[in-house]
C-alpha cells in the first residue's frame, strides 16, 4: 500500500513506495538536512533516472539517512550485509545469555532441593571429621556427644554455683550471677544470648511498722492465759512467701495434709480455727492453704512430715530423716507466676490467701501437737507417727501474726539460642532455675549444673560446624522458688510466638531427688522417643563395652511386670508447670529419684553441698546419667525430620485411663444423668484418627520436607487441641470457686483440689469430687458441663489429626480403615 508523502515542491501529497535505492555519491553535494528515515519518490516512467534496485532478500527495506561529508550510519543506500551480521551477533549473544540465565535458574532450584540431602561435616569431640545427613538423627554422632558429657564438669559447675553466697531472687548477687551465665554461654559457642529482665513484686518482712517481731505464734488456754509463744525473725518468716499479712486466731485443730478429703473425712469443725498441717512434696502448699480457708480456717501452721525417707529403694540402707530442728520454705500462692502481673487481672485475690501462713520445725510442732492440738476421735490413718491425743477434745486458742510487705525487684532470666538450620522457627526449650531459698544444692544447684553442661556440649558441637535441625533454647530462670515467676512471665510475654512454634519444654528443676532410677514425667506423645533415648544411654553400672546394660534395661529389671516403658515411671508432665497446662506445649520432666519419698532436705537449710555429696550423688554420676539421656533426647527432637511423637500412645493412654475413670465413677455418673456414651464415642473417633494419622503418613520426594513439616505441625497442634476454648474464662467462666485456675488442659493436668497431683480430666474430676462430697444438686450441672468439654476436646483432636476441613473420611464401621484399626 503506497504511503502519502508531502511533495517537497508543491507541498501537496504524493504516493510513494517504501523501496531501497542505490547509493549515490554525495561527496560534493551541499549539506542538507535529511530525516532519519527517507523515502524516495516514485520516478515516472518517462524519466531517464536509473530505477532503484531493491535488496534481493528484502524488497521493501527502509533506507538509512544520509549524513554530512559521508559520515553516517551508512550511506543513503540500502542497508549493508554487515548491519545484518551485527544483528545476528546481538541475537546470538542474547540467546546465549538467556540460556545461561535459564540454566542458572534451574541449577538454583535443583540446588535448593538437593540442599536437603547434601552432606555437611563437623568435627566430633575426638577430632574425627563426620558428615552426617543433615536433619537426620545420627547414632554415631549422638554417641560422640554423650561421650563428651563429663561428671567432673558437672561437679565443677555445681561447686561454682554453691560457692556463691547468695542466689536470692532480685538480689545484686543474683543479678551478677545471671550476667556471668550469659557470658559463659557465649564462650561455649551460644552466640545469641540475652537477659530477660522482669519487674515484679516480692513479699518481704515488714520491719518498719512492727519493730523486730514481724511474725509470732501464741497459744492461750480457755482462761486467756498464754501457755506457749514463739517469735520468728524476718528470715524465718520469709520461709512462707505470699502469706497474707494479717492476724488469725481460733481453736488449734489438726488438718493432716490439707487435702480436700482430709477436711471432709476427719469430721472436725474447722470453722474459725487455726489448722496445723504436715508439709510434703507430694502435696501443693497453695492448695492446702486454699482448702483450709474454704473450710473456714483463720490461719495455717505448717511443719515437716517426720516420715523416714528412703533415697535408693534399698530397704537395707540407712533411711534419711528430717532434722527435728529443720523447717521448710514454701509458697502459699495458688497459681504460677506473678499474681500482680497484668497477665492475671483479677487473679491476685484468688491466687494469694486471705489468711496468715507460717512454717515451724517439727520439734516446735511436737509441743503443739501433743499438748494443744485438737485431734479428737481421729484414726491412725491420719495421725500415724505423730504425738496426738485423740481421746480428748483439746480447746486451746492459737494466734498467728504475719507482717509482710511487697517490694519491687527485678529478676533476670537468661535465654540462649542455637538457631536451627532447617526449621529455625520450631523451638525445643530446656530450662532450670538459678535462684534459691537457702543454699539450694539439690533443686537449683544440680538442675543448673546439668543445664550448664548441656549448654557446654551443644555449644562445642556448634563451634565445630554442627547445627541442629530445629532451634534449641536454653533458659536459666529466676524467681522460680516462690512460684515460677521468671518462667511464667517469659512464657506469657512470648505466648503468641510459642503457641505456634514451641515443640517441647524440658524441665530440669527436679533433676536429682533420689538415687534409685530415672523417673520420666512426660506427655504420652513422647513415650516412644523417651524409650528410644533410654535404650541409647549406657547405665551407670556398665562394666565393659560388651555389656548391654542401658538405662532402659534398668527400668525393666526393676519391674518384671513392665513390658515396655514402665507406666509408673512415665507419668504426665510436671503438674505445676505452665508450659503444658496453660499453653499446651508438650512437656518432659526428667528426675532421678525414688518413687516413694523424695530427698527430704529440699527447700531447707540442710540442703547443703555436703548433703549432696554424702547421701545423694557423691561422684555426680547420676547427674551425668541424666545429662546423657537429655543429650540423646535433644538430638532426637532437633534432628529427626518429622517429630518423633506417637499419637497412638496418647490414644492408648487416654483409653486406659478413661475406662478406669468410668468404672470407678459409673454409678454416680449414671445416677445423675452424666452421659458417658458421648465420651466413649469421642474417644473411639480419636483412636481411629490416631491410627489413620500414622498409617497414611507417606511424604514423597521432592517435597518430602514439606510432608515432614505438616506431620510435625499436627503433632504440635494436637496438644493445643486439648486446651479449653478461649471463650471459657472470658464468657462462661468457672462457676465453682474451688475449680477456678489458669490451667486449661482438659485431658491431663493439675488436680484443682491438689495441684501437686496430675489427674485425668482435671476439671471434670474436681467437679465430680466436690459434687460427691458436698452432695449439692447444682454441682452435678457443673459435672455435666465439664463432661461436655471433654467430648469437645477429643473431637477437636480428631479434626486436627484428619485435617477435617480438607479431607473426608467415612466414619462407618464397614470402612476399610476402621476395620483395619479394629482388627
Amino acid at each position: 500500500m503506497p504511503s502519502p508523502l508531502r511533495s517537497k515542491e508543491s507541498g501537496s501529497f504524493a504516493y510513494t513506495r517504501w523501496e531501497a535505492v542505490e547509493s549515490e555519491d554525495t561527496t560534493d553535494s551541499p549539506i542538507t538536512e535529511t530525516p532519519f528515515y527517507s523515502f524516495e519518490e516514485e520516478v515516472p516512467a518517462t524519466s531517464t533516472a536509473t530505477p532503484a534496485v531493491p535488496w534481493p532478500l528484502s524488497p521493501n527495506r527502509l533506507t538509512r539517512p544520509s549524513m554530512p561529508n559521508g559520515h553516517s550510519h551508512g550511506s543513503q543506500g540500502p542497508i549493508s550485509p554487515r548491519f545484518d551480521v551485527q544483528n545476528s551477533r546481538c541475537l546470538s549473544i542474547s540467546i546465549r545469555t538467556m540460556v545461561i540465565l535459564v540454566m542458572l535458574g534451574v541449577g538454583g532450584i535443583i540446588g535448593f532441593v538437593a540442599r536437603w540431602g547434601v552432606h555437611r561435616y563437623f568435627v566430633d569431640p575426638q577430632g574425627h571429621c563426620m558428615t552426617p545427613i543433615p536433619f537426620q538423627y545420627n547414632a554415631e554422632m549422638a554417641k560422640h556427644a554423650i561421650d563428651t558429657i563429663s561428671f567432673s564438669s558437672i561437679r565443677d559447675f555445681f561447686e561454682e554455683f554453691t560457692s556463691e553466697n547468695d542466689h536470692e531472687l532480685g538480689s545484686i548477687e543474683s543479678s551478677d550471677y545471671a550476667r556471668s551465665i550469659s557470658q559463659l554461654w557465649r564462650e561455649f559457642g551460644i552466640q545469641k544470648t540475652e537477659l530477660d529482665v522482669v519487674k515484679t513484686m516480692i513479699p518481704v518482712a515488714n520491719l518498719r511498722d512492727h519493730g523486730h517481731v514481724p511474725c509470732e505464734i501464741t497459744i492461750k488456754d480457755v482462761n486467756g492465759t498464754t501457755v506457749w509463744s514463739k517469735d520468728l525473725d524476718a528470715e524465718s518468716m520469709a520461709q512462707v512467701s505470699y502469706s497474707a499479712s494479717a492476724i488469725g486466731q481460733g481453736q488449734l485443730m489438726y488438718g493432716h495434709y490439707g487435702r480436700f478429703e482430709d477436711f471432709h473425712e476427719m469430721g472436725l469443725n474447722f470453722s474459725g480455727s487455726v489448722v496445723i498441717m504436715k508439709l510434703s512434696q507430694l502435696y501443693h502448699v497453695g492448695s492446702m492453704v486454699r482448702n483450709a480457708q474454704y473450710f473456714g480456717a483463720k490461719a495455717v501452721i505448717l511443719f515437716p512430715d517426720p516420715v523416714n525417707h528412703l533415697l535408693t529403694g534399698n530397704v537395707s540402707e540407712t533411711k534419711i530423716k528430717i532434722s527435728p530442728n529443720e523447717s521448710l520454705s514454701a509458697s502459699a500462692k495458688l497459681f504460677p507466676g506473678d499474681p500482680y502481673s497484668p497477665y492475671f487481672p483479677g487473679k491476685s485475690k484468688e491466687s494469694i490467701p486471705d489468711i496468715p501462713v507460717i512454717s515451724i520445725t517439727f520439734s516446735e510442732a511436737q509441743t503443739l501437737l501433743s499438748n494443744f492440738t485438737n485431734a479428737y476421735n481421729l484414726t491412725t490413718l491420719h495421725t500415724y507417727g505423730l504425738p496426738l491425743d485423740t481421746q480428748w477434745n483439746m480447746n486451746f486458742t492459737a494466734m498467728v501474726e504475719v507482717n509482710l510487705d511487697y517490694e519491687k525487684r527485678s529478676i533476670r532470666n537468661v535465654i540462649g539460642t542455637i538457631p536451627g538450620a532447617y526449621e529455625p522457627t520450631r523451638y525445643i526449650i530446656i530450662g532450670a532455675h538459678h535462684d534459691t531459698w537457702w543454699k539450694g544444692s539439690s533443686q537449683a544447684g544440680l538442675g543448673h549444673s546439668v543445664l550448664m553442661e548441656l549448654a557446654r556440649v551443644f555449644g562445642y558441637l556448634r563451634q565445630h560446624s554442627w547445627k541442629p535441625g530445629r532451634s534449641i533454647i536454653f533458659a536459666s530462670w529466676d524467681g522460680e522458688e516462690i512460684g515460677q515467676l521468671g518462667s511464667t512471665s517469659w512464657m506469657n510475654s512470648h505466648s503468641k510466638e510459642l503457641n505456634t512454634r514451641a515443640v517441647a519444654y524440658i524441665n530440669l528443676d527436679y533433676v536429682l531427688t533420689g538415687s534409685s532410677t530415672v523417673h520420666i514425667a512426660a506427655t504420652p506423645l513422647f513415650r516412644e522417643i523417651i524409650e528410644r533415648a533410654a535404650k541409647s544411654v549406657p547405665c551407670i553400672t556398665k562394666k565393659n563395652i560388651d555389656d548391654d546394660c542401658t538405662l532402659f534395661s534398668t527400668w525393666i529389671d526393676e519391674d518384671a511386670a513392665a513390658t515396655s516403658l514402665k507406666s509408673d515411671k512415665l507419668m504426665m508432665s510436671d503438674p505445676q508447670h505452665s508450659f503444658q497446662s496453660i499453653l499446651g506445649v508438650s512437656t518432659i520432666e526428667v528426675a532421678l529419684k525414688t518413687l516413694a519419698m523424695p530427698y527430704p532436705h529440699t527447700n531447707s537449710s540442710m540442703d547443703t553441698v555436703s548433703a549432696i555429696k554424702t547421701i545423694l550423688d557423691p561422684e555426680f554420676k547420676h547427674a551425668a546419667l541424666v545429662a546423657r539421656f537429655l543429650t540423646i533426647l535433644l538430638l532426637q527432637l532437633t534432628m529427626t525430620p518429622n517429630l518423633p511423637g506417637s499419637v497412638s500412645d496418647y490414644a492408648n493412654k487416654i483409653h486406659s485411663d478413661i475406662h478406669t475413670f468410668i468404672q470407678v465413677n459409673d454409678k454416680d455418673l449414671e445416677e445423675h444423668d452424666v452421659n458417658v456414651g458421648d465420651m466413649v464415642d469421642a474417644l473411639n473417633k480419636f483412636e481411629v484418627a490416631a491410627f489413620r494419622f500414622h498409617s497414611t503418613y507417606d511424604p514423597s520426594f521432592p517435597l518430602e520436607f514439606l510432608g515432614h513439616h505438616e506431620f510435625s505441625d499436627q503433632l504440635m497442634e494436637l496438644e493445643r487441641s486439648f486446651l479449653l476454648p478461649a471463650s471459657y474464662s472470658e464468657l462462661s467462666g468457672q462457676p465453682i470457686p474451688l475449680l477456678r485456675s489458669p490451667y486449661k488442659h482438659i485431658i491431663y493436668g493439675p488436680d484443682p483440689l491438689n495441684q501437686g497431683m496430675s489427674v485425668l480430666f482435671p476439671q471434670l474430676s474436681g467437679a465430680l469430687k466436690l459434687a460427691r462430697y458436698l452432695n449439692t444438686t447444682g454441682l452435678w450441672d457443673s459435672v455435666r458441663r465439664e463432661a461436655f468439654f471433654v467430648v469437645d476436646a477429643l473431637e477437636s483432636a480428631s479434626c486436627v489429626l484428619e485435617n477435617h476441613l480438607v479431607h473426608t473420611y467415612v466414619d462407618d464401621v464397614n470402612h476399610p480403615m476402621h476395620r483395619m484399626y479394629t482388627s
